[in-house]
């Protein structure tokens, strides 16, 4: 099993879309897919109760329950974590736990900056291995979504 958590600390932007689509595509690949919800809003959440997720969904409240993600779905070929709009315990649990961190963001000059803070700081805390990945989606707008490496 792998653990892929899209984290952002700002509200707004694109996780839980990011990861409806995302978990959505590979579960149709095929794939056995649990989505973890982080959110304190709950979003994903809510938007599966109507029927048409292709995967299961979990929510996670407590930092216990995302280290608990390892164990308690280890029947799943990946576990999609949806990561709150915050830092907090739960936001670096899921760091924790995860193969690979996914941040989606809007492209601007401001929020790569913030970006590269955010690596630095995962840098000091010697994980910024699992960062794979930066997904920049683009703005409401007729802008291409770019992938940067």
């Amino acid at each position: 099993m792998k653990v892929i958590s899209f984290l952002n600390p700002k509200g707004g932007s694109g996780k839980t879309t990011a990861v409806i689509n995302v978990s959505t595509a590979m579960a149709r690949a095929g794939y056995n897919i649990a989505v973890v919800d982080t959110d304190p809003q709950m979003s994903l959440t809510t938007w599966s109760k109507s029927g048409k997720a292709a995967f299961d969904v979990f929510t996670a409240a407590s930092e216990k329950d995302v280290y608990g993600i390892r164990k308690d779905l280890t029947e799943y070929d990946f576990v999609i974590v949806d990561g709150a709009g915050s830092l907090s315990v739960i936001t670096s649990a899921a760091v924790m736990v995860s193969d690979l961190v996914i941040i989606p963001v809007t492209p601007s000059r401001l929020i790569f900056l913030q970006q590269e803070a955010l690596s630095l700081s995962l840098k000091r805390r010697h994980i910024a291995g699992k960062l794979k990945l930066v997904f920049s989606l683009p703005e409401k707008s007729n802008r291409q979504p770019c992938l940067v490496f």
